[in-house]
Formats: structure tokens, C-alpha cells, sequence
């Protein structure tokens, strides 16, 4: 983790970033429930230890659902709030409409992992899919897409996605780009897993997971 006096790009208080891995966007696409390459139920995963700090500020509301846990059924805390969806009409105007998003405590099966539930569900992650698809090569080889999780000044979460190559191009903010590329870049990361981490410009921090 670092810290320090991070450029804060105008109108962003703070952002959690993630790699999707293919078995990310068959969760979005609702089409398997597996463990390979990111799988499992339908739902983005990270580590809770290091993420959960971070989910409570971008999902500042709770509630208490009933889970299975050690063979009962109990009442877990969820961290919940809006997310934003901005789109445009069919006659060209633009709309904002708002869904929950919810972030889940871990399981009996994942016990060191929090994940955001339901993505195949939710219009503002189900847009992840689309950018896939979008800028395939010409040999049908789907880019490297970052998802990523970003609050406003006035506390209003929505969902984007930024490619590799837009990133390098400094088609983004360049105290985002600079920082997700450095954690991507990093020779001491692990390669055998998804870069996520966390930008806080509220309060100097950028969490890069899997560094060594």
C-alpha cells in the first residue's frame, strides 16, 4: 500500500479497479458457475480482508440477510447502496436510473473472499459485457478490460470499464491510468491473478493486490 499526495482527478473521491478474467464474464453472462479463471457463483470476488474496508465507503448503507453458515442458518451483515446507470434514450436525451448493489461477506466454501453480488443481474455491471465484445481483433481476441468502481464527490457510485489500451494512450485521467498500469506493470506481482486494487484520493491511498 502507498500513500502519499496522490493527483486527484476532478470530480473522484475514490475507486476500486479489477481485471475481468474469462471466468468473470461468464458470470455477467450468466452461462456457468465454475472455478476456473475467476469462477464460481455469479458474483465478482475480492479479497474481504483488504476490500472491505473500501466497499463500506463506496456502499455506506447494511442490512442483515439470512445465509447458510456452519450448517445453520444465521443473519449476515451485506453492505448495500445505489449504484448509477447513465444511458441514452432512443431520442438521444439521457437518462440516469439506479440499482443496489450489494457486497457480500465471505462464505463457509471462501471464507477469505467478499464479492459483489449478482453482477449477471445488475444493468450497471452487465454493460461489462458489451465492452468485451466491442473491440475484439481481427482474430476475435477480446482486449484486456478493467471494471471499474468509482465514486463522485457527492457520493454516487457507478460502474465503468476502461481498456488496456486506453489506459497506455492516456485516454484516462492520468492519476487513474498511471497507477492501475504501475500495479499491472509491477515485476513483483503475481501473474497467475487478476490485478484489483484501490485508488483513495480522499485519503492518499492506492492498494495494489498481489505485489510482493
Amino acid at each position: 500500500m502507498s500513500s502519499g499526495d496522490l493527483e486527484r482527478p476532478v470530480g473522484v473521491r475514490r475507486l476500486v479497479y479489477k481485471e475481468l478474467l474469462e471466468g468473470d464474464y461468464r458470470k455477467l453472462a450468466a452461462k456457468s458457475n465454475d472455478s476456473d479463471s475467476g469462477g464460481g457463483a455469479r458474483d465478482l470476488r475480492f479479497p474481504f480482508k483488504e476490500f472491505d474496508g473500501i466497499f463500506a465507503r463506496l456502499l455506506p448503507l447494511s442490512r442483515e440477510e439470512h445465509r447458510r453458515r456452519k450448517g445453520g442458518r444465521v443473519d449476515v451483515p451485506l453492505r448495500t447502496g445505489p449504484v448509477y446507470l447513465d444511458e441514452v434514450t432512443e431520442t438521444g436525451g439521457e437518462t440516469t436510473t439506479e440499482a443496489e448493489m450489494v457486497w457480500e461477506t465471505p462464505t463457509d466454501a471462501r471464507p477469505s473472499e467478499g464479492r459483489i453480488a449478482k453482477v449477471h443481474a445488475s444493468p450497471a455491471t452487465r454493460q461489462l459485457l458489451e465492452a468485451r465484445e466491442a473491440m475484439k481483433d481481427e482474430e476475435g481476441r477480446p482486449p484486456r478490460v478493467f471494471v471499474l468502481f468509482v465514486q463522485n464527490d457527492q457520493g454516487e457510485l457507478r460502474v465503468h470499464y476502461a481498456y488496456e489500451h486506453e489506459l497506455r494512450a492516456g485516454e484516462w485521467a492520468p492519476a487513474v491510468a498511471r497507477r492501475v498500469l504501475e500495479h499491472l506493470d509491477n515485476p513483483n506481482r503475481r501473474r497467475d491473478r487478476a490485478v484489483a486494487g484501490y485508488i483513495d484520493f480522499q485519503d492518499n491511498v492506492h492498494y495494489a493486490h498481489d505485489v510482493r
